[in-house]
């Protein structure tokens, strides 16, 4: 029994169609071909991909059947340079969903180098009312032009003008439209070109925000008064001392509603209102209270204080800068551990006190000498060092001395090999 080829269109490919609207329109865009694993495939409505893709192409046309709406036709063209297999099978796609699937009888399509390499247009006639494909071409004998020559030769009928009053230089205007021109011209020859005045005057009326009307023939030049029209408002001044006017006005300019409104005027001196004035019984309050720019401080009396850049002159009506301030603080730094230390101010001579403690270990020899770290470094000289034990864990009646200072240390020896705890106390600056 000779084999039967046809397409229809999936279930993916006919909710798709069901689901599209003026505003959800379909975009067809490619054919797929394979070559169904070697035989030729029977077309399935669940299919979603074709049985052995080989090629894509993109469609070149997609149109509406001008004999039937119920059509669509969409094109393409698998060119030259794709082939070496057999067509068995063909997709129609709209982006990822394969709307129609269909088989075909075996052609071949060789490639360029095989010898016989030709161009093969693909055609496909949907009925979109029917699971059936109508109509279904593979046709390597059709002559076809690309379509950028289309494109440069030919008009496309939706480009085409079918009124007289779209300006575009680039669109041509259609023969029924050329035809009315023809039909209403008025030939150079005819009486008009000529005339002075109308047949028939006309009247011209104006009528809405203002109206009035005049009678025109040609003859001669017309004018006409026009009467604004009352927009509501009622003649009067509006706005006093204590009211201001709240207007309307139209998109033609009109002022349409007119009213008054009292001035929101606040009483104190504590509401934050940047849209509202203050009374001037507060302007007053503060008039009265105000320190004024050219009264001199004291100790008893407000006003305004002059600042002192120094540390020599005095005055209680004088305050001084806090440039002088951070100077009378300059160089204090202090630390009030265990182990700390006291920076005086560069004014005050920039002396330093240090102080701390040390563990003196038992020692068999007799004689211990440790070393200490001051908590800061003298910058410049160390003046006294004052050690002395703070506690014993023996009897003896020993004693300490200090050797070997610098600016960042010195050492502490003990007369005898007992454990002891000594405090230190280092001036300098």
């Amino acid at each position: 029994m000779a084999a039967t080829y046809k397409g229809i269109l999936t279930n993916n490919g006919k909710a798709l169609i069901a689901s599209a609207t003026l505003n959800n329109k379909i975009n067809y865009s490619h054919i797929a071909v394979g070559d169904g694993n070697g035989s030729v495939p029977t077309p399935l409505e669940t299919r979603t991909a074709l049985v052995n893709e080989k090629a894509r192409i993109a469609l070149n046309v997609v149109e509406i059947n001008p004999n039937n709406t119920n059509q669509i036709v969409c094109e393409a063209i698998i060119p030259t340079t794709t082939g070496g297999f057999y067509i068995r099978e063909l997709g129609l796609f709209a982006g990822s969903t394969m709307v129609v699937n269909a088989n075909y009888p075996p052609t071949y399509k060789p490639l360029a180098d095989e010898g016989g390499a030709r161009e093969i247009a693909l055609k496909l006639v949907i009925n979109i009312q029917n699971a059936d494909v109508i109509a279904l071409y593979l046709d390597d004998s059709l002559i076809y032009a690309t379509r950028a020559w289309i494109d440069t030769n030919y008009i496309r009928r939706n480009e085409l003008v079918d009124n007289l009053t779209t300006s575009d230089a680039t669109k041509p205007l259609t023969a029924k439209q050329g035809k009315a021109l023809q039909d209403y011209k008025l030939d150079k020859t005819e009486t008009a070109v000529a005339a002075t005045k109308l047949a028939i005057a006309r009247s011209v009326s104006f009528s809405g925000a203002a109206t009035g009307s005049y009678s025109y023939d040609g003859s001669g030049n017309s004018s006409c008064i026009l009467t604004l029209a009352n927009s509501g408002v009622s003649a009067n001044t509006y706005g006093s001392a204590l009211k201001i006017p709240v207007i309307t006005v139209n998109a033609k300019g009109l002022v349409t509603v007119v009213s008054e409104q009292n001035l929101q005027i606040v009483d104190n001196l504590t509401t934050d209102d940047s849209a509202k004035p203050v009374s001037a019984k507060q302007a007053k309050a503060l008039q009265d209270n105000k320190l004024d720019k050219n009264t001199e401080a004291s100790t008893d009396i407000a006003g305004i204080v002059k600042l002192v850049n120094d540390l020599t002159t005095g005055g209680t009506d004088k305050a001084l800068t806090a440039e002088q301030g951070k100077l009378l603080l300059a160089g204090l730094t202090f630390s009030t551990t265990e182990n700390g230390y006291l920076k005086l101010p560069n004014w005050m001579g920039g002396l330093i006190i240090q102080w701390g403690t040390i563990s003196l270990v038992a020692s068999s020899g007799g004689t211990l000498i440790q070393p200490v770290v001051y908590p800061i470094t003298f910058p410049n000289v160390v003046l006294h060092i004052f050690p002395s034990l703070r506690e014993s864990s023996g009897s003896n009646a020993d004693s300490i001395y200090t050797q070997d200072r610098t600016a960042t240390g010195f050492k502490i020896g003990q007369t005898a090999g007992e454990a002891h705890t000594a405090s230190w106390f280092a001036i300098g600056y």
